[in-house]
């Protein structure tokens, strides 16, 4: 299949990608003729996956297409009663993981734990994030910086503690808060 690819657009994705549609990702096909680990030849029951901010709707239906899928999934949130609900649900495979991203030491401690349970990442999905509405003349400089840790700061800083575990396999992260929507990280 000829590529398509023109700036801002992702790679067309292999048709025996083992990726739930709603988490779809990309690979060319040097990166999977090169990494017999990939994820897309990893049985689904064998996955790791991390979603942030998993006490949300669309974060909630990523953790349960993932968990459905057959996934290991942590769904990680700052509302611990949302996210025990999430597991029996839909997850399954998983656990609720209670953390404060906005501390650096929660984000350690993820890193951490993850290092200890899976020993590799597959997949990291940023789903958490804040938006705060109305008219720039009402709002103060500190709700933008809130924004901006938020929405910004924090997937990097996340992505960063937990890249070492994402290079296992490759892993792929996909970020998705609530005030906007990019692709996969891979393109």
């Amino acid at each position: 299949m000829p590529s398509t690819n023109k700036p801002g657009n992702c790679p067309p994705t292999p048709s025996d990608q083992r990726w739930p549609s709603s988490v779809a990702s990309t690979t060319d096909s040097s990166a999977t003729a090169t990494a017999p680990d990939h994820p897309s030849s990893t049985a689904p029951s064998s996955r790791s996956a991390i979603v942030t901010g998993a006490g949300g709707r669309i974060s909630r239906a990523v953790a349960c297409a993932l968990g459905n899928d057959g996934a290991t999934v942590w769904a990680v949130g700052r509302t611990e009663a949302r996210l025990h609900k999430i597991v029996p649900e839909c997850v399954g495979r998983g656990r609720a993981y209670p953390a404060d991203l906005t501390q650096d030491g929660d984000v350690d401690q993820l890193a951490r734990d993850a290092e200890r349970k899976f020993g590799r990442l597959d997949i990291l999905i940023h789903s958490a994030g804040t938006i705060e509405r109305g008219a720039i003349a009402d709002s103060p400089t500190e709700k933008l910086d809130t924004q901006l840790r938020s929405n910004v700061g924090l997937p990097y800083l996340v992505t960063h503690r937990l890249l070492p575990l994402l290079r296992k396999r490759p892993g792929r992260v996909w970020h998705s808060p609530h005030s906007s929507r990019f692709g996969p990280s891979n393109c």
